[in-house]
């Protein structure tokens, strides 16, 4: 259905401003969470909270 899909180069530019605009937004929600877990971690086991949350993000992010 969608591999017959041909795309200008004027629309490949703009899905492309589109997909690095959500991109970027994402990361940015992600920084923001990461900062306040951080910041808030007071034991070795909830730095590694932190990491896995990291993990967890990036996974998501796939």
């Amino acid at each position: 259905m969608y591999r017959d899909l041909q795309w200008s180069p004027a629309e490949k530019k703009i899905a492309r401003k589109a997909y690095d605009s959500a991109v970027e937004c994402a990361l940015a929600k992600v920084m923001v969470e990461f900062k306040s877990r951080a910041v808030a971690a007071a034991t070795p086991s909830e730095m590694w909270e932190v990491g896995e949350y990291l993990h967890r993000a990036k996974e998501g992010a796939r």
